[in-house]
């Protein structure tokens, strides 16, 4: 038994506590889960080495908690619902999709030597860099103030260990000295709600409002900024605070924090096209995104955030699990946990005979990457996501792959690439890369001439129109 944490820039990780290191990948959101087998019993890792993976897909859905506990399942599972119906980061999985995309056609159309690629993409790093925030408020905080700094990743990551805590403890919800002992006992994020503590001058009332509140900043295009804003309103010495919240709950967090962004503050709506110097503004509309007049959604939040929208306009209450989990009706918390939930993920066991990637969906079935249109559809946007990252010199996270000796294992634009052979000769990421990009260079560019597309090109021969108007729906979006 070992403990660490994920650090990944930019990638909502779990803190874990096992052999089990994992991440949801924010533009794509697909799931990745590295199992180390070496720090298992030689019996163990030998067993998966001699499962098919279509046998072992079978395995790890039988055997999910073999791999998972219950912590790290529903702390995985609430980034999941953050990119389904949180507005904020809805919209930021497109926008870092479109600046992505556009990057390759930019670096390609200037060289077709991949290695030599290199760009600044500021865009890329705004979830993860530190925002100041200074709060006035005479009444409440003094001459000073409160300031603070803090990133929209950890206000994510604080909401996540609560939400967590909520739904896998028995004890009650709002119990702070509890949630407190159990911050100190688990690896856990608890920044942003040390904040709110601080601010509101009460453990207490912070753990009734805080997921409410993270919710409602969300819905803006400066998170960060609504929730100093939020909290500044938070003032215990107001007749109407202290009469709202003596209330039992659940008391209407929700309508209350929405009240003050429509009402008191007034927030204009976003301009959604306008990702690196968007105002503070609503963002009502981003979970209906589609890439310009295309009608194409996210390839993996938009089925499930049409899910949600419908249930949450025919289902009173609905979207109240995400803001107080425990006042939630049966059916409602049974959608978000067993039907709400990430629909592809990649596991990489890390053997000492076998390493190997293993694409996961929700279903024993699962289509294997390099043969289905819709694994090759996330294998080109994961692929496509590293390369650009590598190229802007961001953090890139775990590998999924332990060839050292291959002759593009150390430059590491292949970190997206999950099809690692077991034999290094075999790597078809070169390949890959280059037939995408002659296929992107001749859709942006409308050349007549067919385009020479080698071995390993099946889903853009079958596909070429519709990467051509996914492409023009990235220029159009506005």
């Amino acid at each position: 038994m070992f403990r660490f944490r994920l650090k990944r820039e930019g990638c909502f990780g779990a803190p874990m506590t096992k052999n089990i290191r994992s991440f949801v990948d924010p533009m794509t959101f697909v799931r990745f889960i590295h199992v180390d087998a070496t720090m298992l019993p030689p019996e163990t890792w030998k067993k998966y080495d001699a499962l098919t993976d279509a046998d072992f897909r079978a395995y790890f859905l039988e055997n999910k908690f073999e791999f998972v506990d219950m912590d790290v399942e529903v702390h995985e599972l609430a980034h999941y619902w953050q990119g389904v119906a949180f507005p904020y980061i809805h919209w930021y999985a497109f926008m870092s999709l479109k600046i992505i995309s556009e990057a390759i056609g930019a670096l390609a159309n200037a060289s077709s030597d991949y290695k030599q690629w290199s760009c600044q993409i500021p865009s890329l790093r705004r979830i993860s860099q530190k925002q100041a925030i200074q709060i006035n408020n005479l009444n409440a905080f003094g001459e000073d103030g409160i300031r603070f700094e803090i990133t929209e990743l950890e206000l994510l990551e604080c909401y996540t260990s609560l939400i967590q805590w909520q739904i896998i403890t028995e004890t009650s919800a709002f119990d702070a000295a509890t949630f407190r002992r159990w911050l100190k006992r688990n690896p856990s994020y608890h920044s942003a709600y040390d904040v709110c503590c601080k601010v509101v001058k009460s453990e207490e009332i912070a753990i009734r409002l805080f997921l409410p509140l993270v919710r409602a900043a969300f819905r803006t295009s400066r998170p960060v900024e609504s929730f100093g804003l939020l909290l500044s309103y938070m003032n215990l010495d107001s007749s109407f605070f202290s009469t709202f919240i003596a209330q039992q709950e659940p008391c209407r967090w929700d309508e209350l924090f929405s009240h003050i962004l429509t009402r008191e503050v007034d927030l204009p709506d976003a301009n959604m096209g306008d990702f690196d110097t968007a105002q503070n503004g609503l963002l009502d509309n981003a979970l209906g995104l589609t890439f310009g007049s295309s009608k194409l959604g996210h390839p993996i939040l938009t089925p499930d955030t049409k899910r949600w929208l419908q249930e949450k306009e025919s289902n009173e209450g609905f979207d109240g699990f995400l803001s107080s989990p425990r006042f939630a009706t049966e059916r409602n918390s049974r959608i978000h946990i067993q039907e709400i939930y990430p629909p592809s993920t990649i596991i990489r066991i890390h053997s000492p005979n076998r390493s190997r990637n293993i694409f996961m969906t929700r279903g024993v079935n699962a289509p294997s990457l390099d043969a289905h249109d819709y694994g090759e559809q996330i294998h080109s946007f994961l692929v496509f996501n590293g390369v650009i990252r590598r190229a802007a010199g961001l953090s890139l996270g775990s590998r999924l792959c332990s060839h050292q000796s291959c002759q593009h294992y150390r430059a590491n634009f292949c970190n997206g690439y999950h099809l690692a052979p077991e034999d290094p000769k075999d790597c078809k990421f070169p390949l890959f890369l280059s037939n995408t990009i002659e296929q992107m260079n001749y859709q942006l560019s409308g050349t007549p001439k067919t385009p020479m597309l080698r071995e390993e090109s099946s889903w853009l021969k079958k596909n070429a129109g519709l990467l051509s108007k996914f492409l023009r729906g990235l220029r159009r979006m506005n």
